[in-house]
């Protein structure tokens, strides 16, 4: 069995609005990479969304990507692994509501992520280039396997059979039983597992792992089941933890 470690990106290991991974942070990946343990990342954000994630941090060379909320998983060399698709009909019918309802929708496919329709509200526009700097094309769902999708609604019963974690004006979709933690599932002989995160998403891996690492800077309900609560993004939390677990 292998070490590991499964990181969060944003509010996690990046720190919001500055864009930068501390140089703190960096040294603490590497430490554990010198000490063998396997390392990934495992968010919310879809492939095209790491694009501008600070070179510093895509080069500590991790073992895996969880991304999409645990619906896709990526080698070392971010090739796809394996995935877990939301339901075709699913899709089509968040894209026809959201056309008839004039409701701002993005997906992530195995061809890239972007805007369902030309509803686009400034909202999502701006919040999607503060958080990843992207700037996503318009392309109407054709059929095309859905990974993860976020829609400018809080209307659980638009997609009632699938797995929703609700944000503030919006709401992230991935298949049913797809989580952070399924994706984790997926990767064998890793013992134990440490997880870090901030977010309410990041609950059932912070819940699951043999130890579950949250942020000062962390939701109540990620600091409700975490078993440790390092500082936060800001205080690069992270390499304080590090330095006194690798002791």
């Amino acid at each position: 069995m292998k070490p590991a470690c499964f990181f969060d990106v944003d509010g996690t290991l990046y720190a919001h609005p500055f864009h930068e991974v501390s140089q703190e942070t960096i040294g603490a990946l590497h430490a554990l990479k010198d000490h063998e343990y396997f390392l990934a990342l495992n968010t919310s954000r879809s492939k095209e969304e790491l694009a501008h994630v600070p070179s510093s941090l895509m080069n500590i060379g991790f073992d895996a990507y969880i991304l999409d909320g645990g619906a896709s998983i990526y080698d070392r060399s971010m090739h796809l692994r394996s995935a877990t698709p939301i339901d075709d009909q699913i899709v089509s019918s968040i894209a026809t509501y959201c056309e008839k309802q004039q409701i701002c929708w993005r997906y992530s496919s195995v061809s890239g992520s972007y805007w369902g329709n030309s509803y686009i509200t400034s909202y999502m526009k701006e919040a999607y280039w503060q958080l990843y700097f992207l700037r996503m094309d318009v392309k109407p769902w054709n059929g095309e396997t859905v990974f993860n999708i976020m829609m400018e609604s809080n209307d659980r019963s638009l997609a009632s059979d699938c797995t929703i974690t609700l944000f503030p004006g919006c709401m992230e979709i991935r298949a049913k039983q797809t989580d952070k933690w399924t994706g984790i599932q997926q990767l064998s002989s890793l013992s134990p597992i440490l997880c870090f995160g901030d977010g309410d998403n990041d609950v059932c891996m912070l819940e699951k792992a043999d130890i579950g690492i949250a942020m000062a800077n962390a939701s109540l309900a990620c600091k409700q089941v975490a078993d440790v609560i390092c500082g936060s993004v800001h205080e690069s939390g992270i390499a304080t933890f590090v330095k006194e677990y690798l002791k």
